[in-house]
């Protein structure tokens, strides 16, 4: 059912940008955002006795933004894979894997036709935005980056990501609220907190 679901979401975003593009492009371009990108990845495994094995990956990804007006925003990505080939069938933990959403909302599912198809789905970003002033503030699924690093990152402690999850440029989101405060000289002040399935943080930024 889920799964049924999902699919409408996304059936549903894309019926909606091309009945506004027919009856009113202009509200189209200044209220309405989508962009994403589809790629495919080949991997091969071998093990001791000589076998090798294939996995054909597809990942597509579907970014939506919703402008109100020039202070509020509503946004809505999704992240899609396609996982096929007798790597698929060999790993049986691979399904519970992916199917892991620590959230407070669990917005991810796995589903397949046989032990060597996965479709997996997620909706790793789903909030609202507001600016006025010097204030800027966020509530729902978000990514909450304090510091930037290839590896590893100190500060984020919102966002923890697998390291080896590389086809994944956009990271994780988590179910949190973020208010920021911008100041004259550069500077700014800022307030997080994000609930998981099992615990919760709250935290500051100066």
């Amino acid at each position: 059912m889920r799964f049924k679901i999902f699919i409408f979401l996304q059936v549903f975003l894309l019926e909606t940008v091309l009945a506004q593009n027919k009856s009113d492009q202009s509200y189209l371009k200044s209220h309405f955002e989508i962009n994403g990108y589809v790629k495919f990845m080949q991997t091969f495994s071998g093990d001791l006795e000589g076998g090798i094995y294939d996995q054909s990956l597809w990942h597509n990804r579907i970014n939506t933004k919703y402008i109100i007006n020039e202070n509020h925003e509503i946004l809505l990505e999704l992240r899609n894979r396609i996982m096929y080939g007798e790597a698929v069938s060999l790993n049986t933990s691979l399904k519970s894997f992916l199917d892991l959403d620590n959230g407070a909302a669990d917005l991810s599912f796995v589903a397949g036709e046989n032990d060597k198809f996965l479709y997996s789905g997620i909706i790793d970003r789903f909030y609202y935005k507001g600016i006025s002033g010097n204030w800027e503030w966020s509530i729902g699924r978000q990514r909450i980056n304090w510091g930037i690093n290839s590896f590893f990152n100190a500060n984020d402690i919102f966002n923890a990501f697998n390291l080896t999850d590389f086809d994944y440029e956009e990271r994780p989101g988590s179910d949190a609220f973020r208010i920021q405060k911008y100041f004259k000289n550069g500077s700014n002040l800022e307030l997080a907190g994000a609930v998981y399935a099992d615990t919760s943080i709250v935290a500051a930024l100066k």
